[in-house]
């Protein structure tokens, strides 16, 4: 089968389609029946207010139309009474009436009344409130109507419009007749038709707002000023106003037949004259503020409109972009699982494969080719079985539980991957992870490369570990024999030396003295070979430690000289000591600095026949420390240039011949090297062949500053520095009783025991002062015997218990310090340091010239061990 297989409903573009297409409809649906619901309400709320504004304002015109009418009748019965007062008076006095006089007595208000005319009965003007024009009116409708006969009531004419200066009035006549009730002539009053409205001209009805007075003719009789123009239309012909003057009160919504301006208006037909009042203010400026609100309610809905389309559509526009690039992201990932180097299988939260690579089937030929779409695990792990599959799987019993942990798989995947061997020499190690709608992901790869490299590493492990239990075995075989061949080799050495030092004191011819500084020398020389290899040891032990102690740079020096000024003198050689004394104090080790310093100067007074040994030392300030240098220059055999880097290994010299002609181990420089390297400084040589050689090294030392600086001890005896002390020594080797006897007998109550049992019972019996205890003894040890006493001591005074020992490979000392012990003595015993250890532990050592004192972190005994290296240096030990 080539290529992803997916199969899963939707999966294909064409299903993401559908689900899109649909979903696109839906949303579209949703947003056209908000948009519809949204403008429906909006619209009908805005037709709810309309209404209701428009009923509002019917009401306050049909008020200030019933006032009009009101205002109108009153007017009208005014002027009907003015003008029945001049008709009598008329028809009493005839043409001797002074209309002006009259006119005046009558005062008439001025608003209303312009003027008043009388005519004779053939319509001449023959009498004026304001003089009598010679014209005749028989033309006009309101003097002809009453030629014919008596109408009985005051006739309201048509508005009229005067020639000479465009004044509109309104004529109101009524017939004048003689006694026989003949025509006497017509009485008229010209009224302002501006008046009747004038009563709304203060009230703010909008613009284009009219107030009219309409006779039953249909001829507008009076209006606003504002609206000047329309008096005296003629309306007869408009079916709104026929349809209206039949209504004695009527309310509505109209297009004006003068204007063509839509007006709300509100009509009374007057009861007692053939009049109709009309109010009508515009639709729109009654509704202006409900436009207002409409056209806010429009904007708003029209905002809300644009988001209800844009986010849809944008939604729309967002999910096409996003399927599209779905569509490209299945496409890769479809492209990346087949070219993935592992099989990948994707299988339903019921276990069912719906997806795969190529991969997956193709080590397998049960599988290879078909269509495994819709297959359970247990489905595949059977084919595969079937053609020889899970070769370590021996029976069906195991197959069947095999298959069974593969069905709990989907509950319960494990954390790492599963290795299983799935083809006879193909092992697969399957990955499995949740999927988030309760699916499973495996990844299969194969690692059969894997597995046979990590069983090589496997077996490479076990050789390294059998190989590096065998060198730990020699290493420690090496360590036992190290520590055997010291405590084996110093054991009869402190017999030879410790005797030796014991018949050094008595007297001696200078033949037997000579002898006996021979067996001294040579008892020295072997301890120093047998020191050097317990260096070497320590360092690579790592158990080297340094000492931080004050001292003066020129006195190591002068000490070091001192030390080795006979045997220069000896060979026949100047020792010289180049070094400022007034050099600063510094804070080191001075005892590894002196075993450095004395290395150099004795290698080179060992290697040079005649001539000169200089030693250099000066101390220059380096940033916040002091650059300790120091060169020991002499004129012997010198050096190859291409041997240099070899003298500092272990066990080596410039070549065989030196070795030969003068001895040595090799192991010297070794040392120096690795105590310059400890302290992070450098070493190094200069020099040629027959030209002699220049050692030299740095070391940055801190200052020290007020920091008290170790003293010269006096030269003196060491023992008789001390008081008689009651000393137990339990030593199980005669030779060495005799030594300690030799050395203590004379200046210390002594008693000799051989083992530590005995050393118990004697501590038991007296307290010594001090108790000596060798390590190894037969019937109980030393610190067997060490933990007895301190066992016995509850209460009482601590009795100082020294370890005298051959055990002094690295570690040793801390060991038995560690164990109790309160000091430590390595043998060969030398008399000046088993002085020093007692005057330790009785409180009182060697008297010293300056007050010495060990600097903070470093051992109480490092200046006792300072002075007592200037003591050696005094009595010649080394």
């Amino acid at each position: 089968m080539n290529g992803v297989v997916d199969q899963r409903p939707g999966a294909g573009p064409g299903g993401m389609t559908n689900r899109f297409d649909r979903l696109s409809v839906a949303i579209v649906g949703f947003a056209l029946a908000v948009l519809a619901v949204l403008w429906v309400s909006i619209e009908g709320f805005v037709a709810a207010e309309i209404e209701s504004k428009v009923e509002d304002a019917k009401r306050v015109n049909a008020n200030l139309a019933r006032v009009f009418e009101e205002h109108t009748a009153r007017t009208f019965e005014y002027l009907e009474e003015l003008l029945t007062i001049m008709v009598r008076r008329f028809e009493s006095e005839g043409r001797e009436l002074d209309l002006a006089a009259r006119f005046r007595e009558l005062r008439p208000n001025q608003q209303i009344v312009i003027n008043s005319l009388i005519t004779d009965a053939a319509g001449n003007v023959i009498l004026g409130s304001h003089g009598a024009p010679a014209i005749s009116l028989a033309d006009r409708e309101h003097v002809a109507v009453h030629f014919g006969r008596d109408l009985g009531h005051t006739f309201i004419g048509k508005p009229v419009q005067a020639r000479v200066n465009r004044q509109w009035s309104l004529i109101l006549s009524r017939r004048a007749n003689n006694p026989d009730g003949s025509l006497r002539g017509v009485v008229m009053i010209a009224v302002n038709p501006f008046y009747f409205s004038g009563l709304y001209s203060e009230l703010d009805l909008g613009p284009s707002a009219t107030v009219s007075l309409i006779g039953a003719d249909g001829v507008i009789r009076a209006s606003r000023e504002q609206e000047g123009a329309s008096i005296g239309r003629d309306l007869s012909a408009s079916e709104s106003f026929r349809q209206t003057y039949q209504s004695s009160v009527a309310s509505f919504v109209r297009v004006s037949p003068i204007d063509g301006m839509r007006r709300i208006f509100a009509s009374r037909r007057m009861a007692q004259y053939p009049m109709l009042v009309v109010v009508g203010t515009t639709y729109d400026w009654e509704l202006k503020d409900v436009h207002g609100r409409a056209r806010t309610y429009r904007i708003a809905a029209g905002l809300v409109s644009l988001l209800i389309v844009v986010i849809p559509a944008g939604f729309i526009a967002f999910n096409a972009w996003r399927q599209a690039a779905q569509r490209r992201w299945l496409e890769r990932l479809r492209e990346a699982i087949e070219n993935l180097d592992s099989g990948f299988c994707l299988y339903d939260r019921f276990g069912r494969v719906e997806m795969h690579n190529a991969k997956f089937v193709e080590p397998y030929v049960g599988l290879r080719g078909r269509e495994i779409l819709g297959w359970t695990m247990a489905d595949l792990a059977r084919e595969v079985r079937a053609h020889g599959g899970f070769p370590d799987v021996e029976s069906e019993a195991e197959f069947d539980a095999f298959v069974d942990r593969s069905r709990r798989l989907l509950d319960n995947p494990p954390a790492t991957g599963r290795l299983v061997q799935t083809l006879p020499g193909l092992w697969t190690q399957t990955q499995y992870r949740r999927t988030a709608d309760g699916g499973l992901v495996s990844i299969r790869s194969d690692v059969t490369q894997l597995k046979e490299q990590a069983d090589s590493l496997r077996k490479l492990a076990d050789d390294y570990a059998r190989a590096r239990l065998i060198a730990e075995s020699a290493d420690h075989a090496k360590t036992e024999f190290l520590a055997n061949m010291s405590h084996e080799i110093r054991t009869p050495l402190n017999g030879v030396l410790g005797l030796a030092q014991v018949l050094a004191r008595g007297r001696l011819d200078p033949e037997q003295r000579r002898h006996l500084d021979g067996i001294l020398t040579s008892g020295e020389t072997l301890l120093a070979v047998v020191n050097d290899i317990l260096d070497i040891s320590k360092f690579e032990a790592g158990k080297v430690r340094l000492e931080a102690i004050a001292f003066r740079p020129s006195v190591l020096a002068g000490q070091v000289r001192d030390l080795l000024a006979e045997a220069a003198r000896a060979k026949g050689l100047e020792l010289r000591l180049e070094v400022d004394e007034r050099a600063p104090a510094v804070i080191g080790d001075p005892s590894r600095l002196r075993q450095v310093i004395q290395n150099l100067v004795g290698n080179a007074i060992k290697f040079t026949q005649r001539g000169t040994v200089t030693l250099r030392l000066a101390v220059t300030p380096d940033g916040g420390l002091q650059l300790l240098r120091c060169e020991v220059v002499d004129t012997g055999i010198g050096i190859d240039p291409d041997k240099r880097r070899r003298l500092f290994e272990r066990f080596t010299q410039a070549d065989s011949s030196t070795t030969r002609r003068f001895g040595g181990t090799g192991l010297g420089l070794a040392i120096v090297k690795q105590v310059i390297d400890l302290m992070g400084g450098r070493i190094g040589v200069d020099g040629a062949p027959g030209r002699g050689s220049t050692f030299w090294f740095e070391v940055a030392l801190p200052a020290a500053g007020e920091a008290p600086v170790a003293g010269k001890l006096q030269p003196a005896a060491a023992a008789s520095a001390l008081r008689r002390l009651r000393v137990l020594a339990a030593e199980d080797n005669a030779i060495n009783r005799t030594v300690l006897s030799g050395l203590l007998v004379e200046h210390h109550d002594l008693t000799l025991v051989e083992n530590g049992l005995e050393a118990l019972n004697a501590v038991r019996a007296a307290p010594p002062d001090v108790v000596l205890m060798d390590v190894q003894m037969p019937v109980m040890d030393g610190p067997a015997a060490l933990a007895a006493i301190r066992a016995q001591e509850s209460g009482k005074r601590r009795v100082p218990v020294v370890a005298l020992t051959a055990n002094s490979m690295p570690g040793d000392r801390e060991r038995y310090l560690a164990a109790g012990f309160d000091d430590y003595l390595a043998k060969p015993i030398v008399a000046e340091e088993l002085a020093a250890a007692l005057g330790r532990i009785a409180g009182q050592g060697v008297v010293l010239a300056e007050t010495a004192a060990p600097l903070a972190g470093a051992s109480p005994d490092a200046a006792q061990d300072a002075a007592l290296a200037d003591l050696l240096s005094d009595i010649g030990k080394i």
